[in-house]
């Protein structure tokens, strides 16, 4: 395998937006309009564009899923439509990336492009 081919084998994987903990930002999120309870649903990691979560709810790849997300103040609670993207068994349960669809605010979801990274950047 030639050098170029090589680095374009084992370069990183390219992202749009960066990732951030949910424990470091102190954030969370729930199920919309649902009575799941708050222990079904552990957020892992969250960009602008998605986020990815642990459940013990079996979703479908192209499932359409609601949800609330609730972030410290200044960005305060959103609530998103997204599009589920992967999923993987993790220890009985499922590790799931969720794209944004829409949201209404202004600091998540693809319809707000400018303001997307600013309010999620430190």
């Amino acid at each position: 395998m030639r050098a170029a081919e090589e680095s374009r084998a084992y370069s990183p994987e390219r992202r749009r937006y960066r990732r951030y903990p949910a424990q470091e930002l102190g954030c969370k999120t729930a199920w919309l309009n649902e009575s799941a309870r708050e222990e079904d649903i552990e957020l892992v990691n969250i960009s602008a564009g998605g986020m990815c979560l642990e459940t013990g709810r079996r979703l479908r790849e192209g499932q359409q899923q609601g949800f609330r997300v609730w972030m410290q103040p200044p960005l305060g609670a959103a609530v998103v439509r997204s599009v589920v993207r992967w999923i993987r068994p993790v220890n009985g349960k499922f590790r799931v990336g969720v794209e944004f669809l829409e949201s209404d605010k202004g600091w998540l979801g693809p319809e707000q492009e400018e303001t997307r990274t600013s309010g999620l950047e430190r």
